[in-house]
């Protein structure tokens, strides 16, 4: 939504939200905003798609840096993005074109298979080292992307507890949701 000017308007930016979140935006509206003096009106079905532009390892979005200052990608398997060297991929969902490894891991639940998403990650964690763009994904992009990530924080160092507090504080504030998975945290040395 463009003010007459040409602008965004700042309550686009609530609206992509809203819409990123899965909210419905009522049909067939009128929506009239006042910003500056401006008037914004949008006509017609208010829109579903949700509004995504690629993800960039040089915008910033979802890259996230482990406490040692090597940066990976953090995202939703969906999520139109650049290209990485490795996808660590945590759902069922498209296909890199580029490097990746599927683990097993049930939403809201921790991987069926330990000894496996431990390697993985571990080969994630090397890759990030050794200067490769690392990328980790869920369908959501929150719990297990957000526990995979602790995860890497504590190869790179951190006790478990730091690990949870500095995703939290860097990438998702509700990272790694769930009990099972903090639990599952132990597994990484």
């Amino acid at each position: 939504m463009l003010l007459q000017d040409g602008h965004p308007h700042p309550a686009a930016r609530q609206q992509q939200r809203v819409h990123e979140a899965g909210r419905a935006a009522p049909d067939d509206t009128d929506i009239g905003l006042h910003h500056g003096g401006h008037v914004l009106i949008q006509h017609g079905p208010a829109p579903r798609a949700r509004y995504f532009t690629a993800m960039a390892w040089d915008d910033g979005t979802g890259v996230f840096a482990l406490p040692s200052g090597v940066r990976v990608r953090g995202r939703r398997v969906a999520d139109p993005v650049s290209p990485a060297d490795f996808a660590l991929l945590l759902a069922d969902g498209p296909t890199p074109g580029w490097a990746h490894r599927r683990v097993d891991w049930p939403d809201f639940r921790t991987p069926r298979d330990t000894a496996d998403a431990l390697d993985a990650l571990s080969e994630a964690h090397r890759r990030a080292h050794a200067g490769q763009r690392v990328e980790v994904a869920c369908r959501g992009g929150v719990g297990r992307t957000g526990t995979a990530l602790a995860a890497l924080v504590i190869l790179d160092g951190l006790d478990r507890r730091a690990a949870v507090t500095w995703v939290r504080a860097h990438y998702h504030r509700r990272a790694v949701e769930t009990l099972w998975q903090r639990r599952w945290l132990r597994h990484v040395t």
